[in-house]
């Protein structure tokens, strides 16, 4: 269809000047055309006139004078895209005079290299209180946040601890009890940071056994050792779940040999990674364990879950590690500082 043909065509509907952002979910080079979801979830059909303008650039730049000319060809499913033409709101429809795209390789290497800034620089923490903004880290050192410099602020979704779903967020939203990770030069002397980045969660921590599952709504009934009492948490689809190696399960909270918890150099025996002292390093654990299944988990498995909130009534588990069977046959004070440790690291990515 020629240039002329589309325009004659846009002057019936109600077409305006527009823009579309997304992910590309469809590409046909051939017939010039692309499906974009919007981070709204909307799904607009994009047609891509002949002589559209297009153009590749980075992550983060936004300087198009720096963004180098591309073919149509050179699109794929999961490029991030900006579309701008003549549009109509209605139908999800837009006739592109211009595309910017970021590649999705070029993405998914800039999140690849900022999780490891993330897991690399970053301080986690409870936090204490906010005015100050002060955290509490693991050891119960307590550290003051200079937040002037702060570029960015993002909190996790209630139900989900994926950074993508984060929302842009405020210095005054921070509550105490907010799990917390920062980045930012740290004086380790003065127990300060110069914040420069702040993500945080509403989240909270459960250590405890499995009494029961089902299966069919993907949902545990779990002992919590800290209120002494049944919680049945929803497993999130999106849920980190692993599972340490060589740990049957393990019985009842208060039976069994009593004893002080496995506390070796890491990758020690069976403890496996993350096994330090005052407890695993759940953010260790996570990584380097092989995922597990829903179907993998079975009454009796001492577990340790990152909990948030849901529409439902149920919390939801965002992080899981099954096979911490002696979790339950600890001393309580450290086997509360094993859950704790778990509370400043383990529910944030």
């Amino acid at each position: 269809m020629s240039r002329l043909a589309i325009l004659a065509i846009a002057s019936i509907g109600a077409w305006a000047q527009g823009r579309v952002l997304g992910a590309i979910t469809v590409a046909d080079p051939a017939a010039r055309r692309l499906s974009l979801q919007t981070d709204q979830g909307e799904l607009y059909a994009v047609s891509v006139l002949n002589d559209a303008k297009l153009q590749r650039i980075a992550p983060g730049q936004t300087d198009l004078t720096k963004a180098e000319p591309i073919e149509i060809t050179t699109l794929a499913k999961g490029d991030r895209v900006l579309a701008r033409g003549q549009q109509d709101p209605a139908a999800k429809t837009l006739l592109a005079a211009q595309i910017i795209v970021i590649p999705k390789q070029s993405l998914e290497s800039r999140d690849a290299a900022r999780q490891r800034e993330w897991k690399a620089n970053a301080l986690a923490g409870i936090v204490k209180s906010t005015a100050p903004l002060t955290i509490q880290s693991k050891g119960n050192a307590v550290w003051t946040l200079d937040t002037a410099a702060v570029t960015s602020i993002h909190q996790y979704a209630d139900d989900s601890s994926q950074f993508a779903k984060a929302r842009v967020a405020q210095l005054a939203d921070l509550q105490p009890g907010d799990q917390l990770k920062v980045l930012g030069p740290r004086d380790a002397e003065a127990k300060s940071i110069n914040a420069s980045e702040i993500v945080f969660g509403r989240f909270t921590t459960i250590g405890g056994e499995i009494k029961s599952l089902d299966a069919s709504n993907q949902t545990l009934t779990v002992y919590d050792l800290s209120t002494k009492k049944n919680i049945t948490v929803q497993v999130s689809r999106e849920a980190r779940m692993t599972r340490l190696a060589g740990s049957p399960g393990g019985g009842s909270p208060g039976f069994g040999p009593r004893g002080p918890a496995p506390n070796g150099p890491q990758g020690a025996g069976p403890r496996g990674p993350g096994m330090g002292v005052g407890g695993p390093d759940p953010s260790i654990l996570l990584d380097r364990l092989p995922p597990a299944k829903f179907s993998d988990l079975q009454s009796g498995d001492a577990v340790v879950l990152t909990v948030g909130r849901s529409a439902a009534s149920k919390p939801v588990a965002l992080s899981l590690v099954a096979g911490l069977d002696f979790l339950l046959r600890a001393p309580a004070q450290q086997a509360s500082q094993m859950i704790a440790n778990w509370n400043m690291d383990g529910g944030l990515q």
